[in-house]
């Protein structure tokens, strides 16, 4: 968590919304028949059929999304990534609205992220990497519940790390509040890295 400022914690909390950044070109796995966020990763029932068929990776950031009561999400897309929304369409397959915001290309998560400011900026944001897979499934509903309870801007979901060369990593005080983030440190004692976060506007 990220301390408030004082007397900051609103009345009222805006909607959340997710928000996911899709533009990247996955270099590292090339060559590649699709976007790494329509990748297989096990199984799942249709449910017009009834009937197993593959389940794609981003397809289990989605049903966190919508176990912690969001009803729509931004997806920001690289030019050419037409197979993911040609895959979920709507999202009615989801069960969420879900909406495209497509850019030339990007910097990396950051950029990506800023070119959807200006259609999210009044939402609060639940944030997530497409292509990593996490728990618990209500994760963002405690995410939520905290930021509430503490007033907090930013409350990020942290796992420990094996090797902490390949993550940024978190160091907080005993009751949880960020002191600072470490990115891909050669050495470190920090233990906990963080994947999915919700903040304020």
């Amino acid at each position: 968590m990220t301390a408030p400022l004082a007397d900051s914690q609103p009345l009222c909390w805006p909607e959340v919304v997710g928000l996911i950044p899709a533009a990247g070109q996955a270099k590292r796995l090339q060559p590649f028949p699709c976007s790494k966020e329509l990748f297989p990763v096990g199984f799942t029932n249709d449910p017009r059929t009834g009937m197993p068929r593959p389940k794609v990776a981003s397809q289990y950031l989605l049903e966190k999304f919508k176990a912690a009561g969001l009803s729509k999400t931004f997806i920001v897309i690289r030019e050419g990534k037409w197979d993911i929304p040609n895959y979920f369409q709507e999202g009615v397959g989801i069960g969420m609205s879900l909406a495209y915001l497509v850019i030339p290309g990007s910097l990396g998560p950051p950029d990506t992220l800023d070119r959807a400011y200006s259609f999210v900026s009044q939402y609060r944001i639940a944030f997530g990497f497409p292509d990593i897979l996490f728990g618990p499934p209500d994760a963002y509903r405690q995410l939520i519940e905290q930021q509430e309870q503490t007033g907090a801007d930013v409350v990020l979901g942290l796992h420990r790390i094996e090797d902490p060369r390949i993550w940024d990593m978190v160091d907080c005080d005993n009751e949880g509040w960020i002191r600072g983030i470490v990115m891909k440190p050669a050495s470190t004692t920090l233990t906990f890295g963080w994947c999915f976060a919700v903040w304020t506007p």
